[in-house]
């Protein structure tokens, strides 16, 4: 039977209209089969055009960033369904962890002879997220990236050129800015090594099953997107000049120091607060609550690689 694919576009991902800049794409993937393409203007449209690309048994291509691809996977969460990522996005780290090229021919290359593969999929609040999530100054800083990079904004291209310079600039705003960067909340969970639980004052907590995040920021885990665990990363209390410092380990890749970091693996976790509090999640806020539920879904994601 001849695989029948979807090219399903978001308009506004990346500096231009994906077809406009490259206008190869739909040929390129055309190789693997026919090629249906679809340019939705609103979310809703977005949303029911995935949903019925997905219950139709076509492949799902999608071009676009972490937060197109996390709308996606949320959007056909009922559907079993292949997808393939061409990363025209500003981030694009769900690319980077599966190893795909950042270029988006390259990726379209790659995705005519690639072949699907099972991978774990993390939910929070029964809401799936493609890459990793965060509370406290991570979403904090991923609020105000955001905000200075939406369509429109006289900054965005300054946030797009900075790349994941943006997110730690935005962070060093935060931790500096701010009278209180610290909460008081309880992590706990169930891993291998059986249950845990933590209690204190964090500055920020993050939910992984892969390493990269922010454009390319690198969190010390050793994540696996196949294992059928999540990392649960917790960042206590420190002086804002020690904070600041560990920030920076993300982007250069050097050891945080002892303590700096708390990581738990888990199948599933809670994380309670005394307040609601916003998690982000690819880029984009995924909820606010002062209680989240965190579950692992073993290879419930099929994706071309």
């Amino acid at each position: 039977m001849t695989e029948r694919l979807v090219l399903l576009i978001n308009p506004v991902a990346g500096r231009q209209a994906p077809l406009a800049r490259w206008p190869g794409l739909p040929g390129i993937l055309g190789a693997r089969g026919p090629v249906s393409v679809m340019v939705p203007d609103t979310a809703a449209a977005f949303d029911r055009a995935a949903r019925e690309a997905a219950a139709g048994g076509q492949t799902l291509i999608v071009a676009g960033g972490d937060g197109t691809v996390g709308r996606v996977l949320n959007a056909v969460a009922d559907v079993d369904v292949t997808i393939g990522v061409l990363p025209t996005g500003s981030g694009n780290d769900f690319c980077r962890g599966l190893g795909l090229p950042l270029d988006p021919i390259a990726a379209a290359r790659r995705l005519v002879h690639a072949q699907p593969r099972r991978i774990d999929l993390t939910e929070v609040n029964q809401r799936r997220i493609a890459t990793v999530g965060g509370l406290g100054l991570v979403a904090d800083a991923s609020a105000l990236v955001r905000s200075l990079g939406r369509p429109g904004s006289m900054l965005r291209p300054i946030v797009r050129a900075l790349g994941p310079h943006a997110y730690l600039l935005a962070a060093g705003a935060q931790v500096f800015g701010r009278r209180r960067t610290a909460t008081p909340l309880r992590v706990g969970g169930r891993g291998p090594a059986g249950e845990w639980d933590w209690n204190g004052d964090a500055h920020a907590v993050f939910v992984a099953n892969q390493a990269l995040l922010g454009a390319g920021l690198r969190l010390p885990v050793d994540a696996a997107i196949d294992d059928g665990l999540c990392e649960i990363a917790i960042v206590p209390r420190d002086s804002r000049i020690g904070l600041a410092r560990n920030l920076s380990c993300l982007r250069s890749s050097r050891p945080v120091p002892p303590g700096a970091l708390v990581v738990h693996r888990a199948s599933t976790a809670d994380i309670e607060l005394p307040a609601p509090m916003a998690m982000s999640a690819d880029g984009d806020h995924l909820a606010t609550a002062d209680r989240f539920r965190i579950t692992v879904q073993p290879r419930a994601l099929s994706v071309l690689v």
